[in-house]
């Protein structure tokens, strides 16, 4: 009985090892588009061209400002490789 209980507590804390580590991040980091230049190495015009076309990484607009959060550029950058 100990032994069941041993292994039902293993995989429990293997789960919530899991739950947790696919949580969004609770303080995400945004940046700007010179930030996002810089790590992905495109020229700012050419992020604010795919910016107009609805292309490019995921974008938040707040009046005249412009960020995206860092997690989803950098999924971006994964998704789009070849």
């Amino acid at each position: 009985m100990e032994e069941i209980s041993a292994i039902i507590d293993a995989s429990l804390a293997q789960l919530l090892d899991a739950i947790s580590s696919s949580q969004p991040d609770v303080h995400p980091v945004y940046l700007t588009t010179r930030e996002v230049a810089e790590l992905t190495k495109y020229k700012k015009a050419t992020l604010e061209a795919l910016r107009a076309k609805r292309q490019g990484p995921p974008f938040y607009r707040q009046g005249f400002n412009v960020r995206y959060r860092e997690d989803e550029v950098r999924e971006w950058m994964e998704r789009d490789r070849e």
